[in-house]
């Protein structure tokens, strides 16, 4: 029998929660909700990085080990280097005995696995967080109330942003890169937690075996396997769809302003290949309410992206206008 912990809230401390997964965010925010503590987050490694060097700082760092482009390892180094010593809490699906001295060596505190666990969350919120930051409080809120719509349209978009990589990535099969070894890996390794998170334990063991096998560069047995992998995924992707009731407004109610001013500079970001900042400029509009037109567009641009075509997604956000 598992024993919720006795919540403390921690209304003065701040955490930053890094993960390029948007579903790990949202469940790692639902589940510090009860503490009443402030929530920052970053999709990205270079995201944590700006933070740092405009000088804030945070009672817990948590760095998802695992992202494209920058990994929670390297980024740890960059963030150390800037002469940051408070607290970065590696988060990992992957967490053995004998890794937690690599990661110490490489400027990481503590390890903790996913998908988070409560308990375990709790022991690190209270060794790591000072005394004059938390206030107990028995009778604070449970985490994770019922949001079954948000962790389905969460884990479609971010599924399917998935899929759309490792398909590409499969087409260059035989002839894989180090970086196409890399995506490959980061992909399965955040489908294998995510589906763990929705219950899917079955599809998530194969990803981890996938895992293993793309980490190990077994060619033979990834290229026979990944098919398979992608099928089920869709399979689950179209299921979850069928549940999921997507957000939308009137696009009379919608920021148009805002609208605007980002796609300019997602075109500029395009016109200069600078996929990153594009890609950034993206996921934070992604987290607003559009209308179905507006939605449909960034869904489009996202898709060109993957594909690399940054003269189309140039275009398209170039031209959309309301």
């Amino acid at each position: 029998m598992t024993i919720e912990p006795q919540h403390t809230t921690m209304p003065d401390a701040c955490i930053l929660i890094v993960d390029d997964i948007r579903m790990n965010i949202y469940v790692a925010e639902e589940l510090l909700s009860p503490y009443k503590l402030k929530v920052e987050t970053a999709l990205s490694g270079f995201d944590a990085i700006e933070k740092i060097k405009q000088g804030k700082t945070y009672d817990i760092i948590f760095m998802d080990h695992l992202m494209p482009e920058m990994d929670g390892i390297e980024t740890t180094k960059r963030i150390r280097d800037l002469g940051y010593t408070k607290p970065i809490i590696a988060l990992t699906a992957n967490t053995l005995s004998n890794q937690e001295d690599f990661f110490q060596a490489n400027g990481i505190d503590a390890l903790l696995s996913k998908p988070i666990e409560i308990n375990n969350l709790d022991l690190i919120l209270n060794r790591f967080i000072c005394k004059e930051k938390r206030t107990k409080n028995a009778d604070c809120e449970k985490p994770i109330d019922n949001k079954a719509n948000e962790i389905s349209a969460i884990f479609v978009s971010d599924a399917q942003n998935s899929v759309n990589i490792i398909e590409k990535t499969m087409s260059k099969s035989p002839y894989f890169s180090e970086d196409d070894w890399q995506l490959l890996n980061v992909n399965v390794h955040a489908m294998k937690t995510a589906l763990a998170i929705i219950g899917e334990k079955q599809l998530s063991a194969f990803a981890l075996k996938l895992e293993e096998d793309i980490c190990a560069k077994c060619k033979d047995i990834v290229i026979e396997s990944t098919p398979q992998f992608i099928k089920s995924l869709k399979q689950v992707i179209e299921k979850m769809e069928g549940t999921v009731q997507i957000k939308t407004c009137n696009s009379k109610n919608e920021d148009t302003e805002l609208l605007q001013e980002d796609l300019q500079k997602i075109a500029t970001a395009c016109e200069i290949y600078d996929k990153r900042t594009a890609k950034h400029l993206l996921n934070e509009l992604n987290q607003k309410i559009w209308s179905a037109e507006t939605k449909k567009m960034l869904d489009e641009i996202q898709k060109l992206l993957w594909d690399g075509d940054f003269e189309k997604a140039m275009g398209l956000a170039k031209n959309f206008s309301k």
